[in-house]
C-alpha cells in the first residue's frame, strides 16, 4: 500500500466519522444526553416560564398597589395577567419543542 492509498484511507475514515458525529449531534446525543434527561430539562424550563410570569405579575401589582394605593387589586389583576403570561409562554415552549423533528433511530 502507497502512502498515497494509506492517507486515502485515513481520511475516509476520518470523513466517516464526521459524518456520525453531525448525526450525534442533530439528535442531541453529542453531549450523552439520554431522553430522561432531557425531559427534566423540559420540565424544569416549563415550570420556570409558568412561575417566572407568575412573579412577575405579581409583583408588578405590588407595585401598582403600593404607588396608587388600591390594595388589592393591583396584586390581583397583576397576578391574573402573570399568570396568563406564563401559560403562554409554557403553551409557546411545548408548541417548539413538538415541532421538532423525531431523533432518527440507530
Amino acid at each position: 500500500m502507497t502512502t498515497s492509498d494509506n492517507d486515502r484511507r485515513r481520511l475516509d475514515e476520518l470523513a466517516r466519522d464526521i459524518e456520525a458525529l453531525r448525526q450525534r449531534h442533530e439528535r442531541g446525543e453529542s453531549r450523552g444526553e439520554n431522553p430522561h434527561a432531557s425531559a427534566s430539562h423540559l420540565v424544569m424550563r416549563l415550570l420556570t416560564d409558568l412561575s417566572a410570569g407568575l412573579i412577575a405579575g405579581v409583583l408588578l401589582g405590588w407595585g401598582i398597589d403600593h404607588w396608587l394605593g388600591s390594595k388589592p387589586w393591583g396584586v390581583i389583576v397583576g397576578s391574573l395577567l402573570g399568570l396568563a403570561a406564563g401559560v403562554r409562554n409554557v403553551l409557546r415552549t411545548a408548541d417548539s419543542v413538538s415541532r421538532k423533528p423525531p431523533a432518527a433511530p440507530e
